[in-house]
């Protein structure tokens, strides 16, 4: 198996943590962005900084000094926050990876369990 280099932003949380541990696991050097609220699982690369921080947030990746085969953005709530990751990892990365969640339905119609055939897009 090839080892590959993998960053997830918002590594921390329920969905991008269980990435960042099943990557760890399957044997991938694994970095995280995130604010450095909660502990990282052993092995982790933390890279800390606030995505709604763009300064920090390029900071953190130019002191990184490290391409990756993938970024895994399980964060993205806004066009700012793609093009951000645009920007910031376009010679970085060839693989941009976003994690849609169900902030992307209308939270006024948001019924749980939320499911795709009764789902309102925000965008419809």
């Amino acid at each position: 198996m090839t080892q590959l280099n993998l960053i997830i932003i918002g590594g921390s949380g329920f969905l991008s943590g269980t990435l960042a541990r099943q990557a760890l696991a399957s044997g991938h050097r694994v970095w995280v962005v995130t604010r450095g609220q909660r502990a990282m699982p052993s092995g982790v690369h933390a890279l800390i900084a606030d995505r709604q921080d763009s300064a920090a947030f390029a900071r953190a990746i130019e002191q990184a000094q490290t391409t990756w085969d993938a970024v895994v953005d399980c964060i993205a709530y806004k066009a700012d926050d793609v093009r951000q990751d645009i920007e910031v990892f376009a010679s970085r990365t060839s693989h941009l990876i976003y994690v849609s969640t169900d902030v992307v339905y209308d939270p006024v119609q948001r019924r749980l369990p939320q499911d795709e055939e009764r789902a309102v897009y925000l965008s419809d």
